[in-house]
């Protein structure tokens, strides 16, 4: 199984930026090759945006710790939680430009991930 783990906030809405789209696109491809995956929130319940995304299975977690208790292979979406994972948890990032204030606590995030950059640009950041 790969969650891919919705980033703190708001819920993962068609139509608000491409890493919905990015998100959704790559849940969708590992499903058509077999390949268990799902779209995980925290804190939504069932207002997570899988009313706008019904073609891929979506989990709600009631808090951050549960995110712990995953099978398989957590990916963060652009932010992580501070939360230990069974395996090592990689992050994707679609399109992150820290600004300066935020560029440790964001340097902090990735250190103990693997990093998935979509783009050269991304990879700098």
């Amino acid at each position: 199984m790969i969650s891919f783990m919705w980033p703190p906030g708001v819920a993962m809405l068609a139509g608000t930026g491409g890493s919905e789209t990015f998100t959704a696109g790559h849940v969708r491809e590992l499903l058509r090759r077999g390949i268990k995956s799902q779209v995980v929130t925290v804190g939504h319940g069932i207002n997570d945006g899988r009313k706008d995304f019904a073609d891929i299975p979506f989990l709600s977690l009631p808090d951050v710790n549960a995110i712990g208790q995953l099978p398989g292979t957590v990916v963060f979406v652009n932010r992580s939680y501070d939360v230990a994972t069974k395996n090592k948890a990689a992050i994707i990032l679609h399109c992150v430009t820290p600004n300066f204030n935020e560029r440790k606590m964001r340097q902090a995030e990735v250190a103990d991930k693997i990093v998935i950059a979509t783009s050269i640009y991304s990879g700098q950041q």
